[in-house]
């Protein structure tokens, strides 16, 4: 997922929404950590900014879930949860 600043002053990159997968039963899935860092290599995705976000630019973070095949369903009723602040950047999937 790609994160872009749209405010008019810097944001803390930790101030970023979080996603998590959610189940057709309500179960929250957690990002698989270990296969996002994983990903991010093969990729060579940039690593995250510690520094804050100047407004027009953004980054990417890889949000990496393991879900059983059996339990996917071609994603039929899952869901994506973001929490946090959802102000101050644009979202691009």
């Amino acid at each position: 997922m790609s994160y872009k600043n749209i405010t008019t002053h810097r944001i803390s990159p930790y101030s970023v929404p979080n996603l998590r997968m959610v189940s057709p039963g309500g179960e929250n899935i957690e990002m698989e950590t270990d296969k996002a860092i994983e990903y991010r290599s093969i990729e060579k995705i940039k690593d995250s900014p510690v520094n804050d976000i100047e407004p027009g630019n953004g980054f990417q973070i890889p949000f990496v879930f393991q879900i059983a095949e059996s339990d996917w369903n071609g994603g039929k009723d899952w869901k994506l949860r973001f929490s946090g602040n959802l102000r101050n950047v644009q979202f691009t999937f």
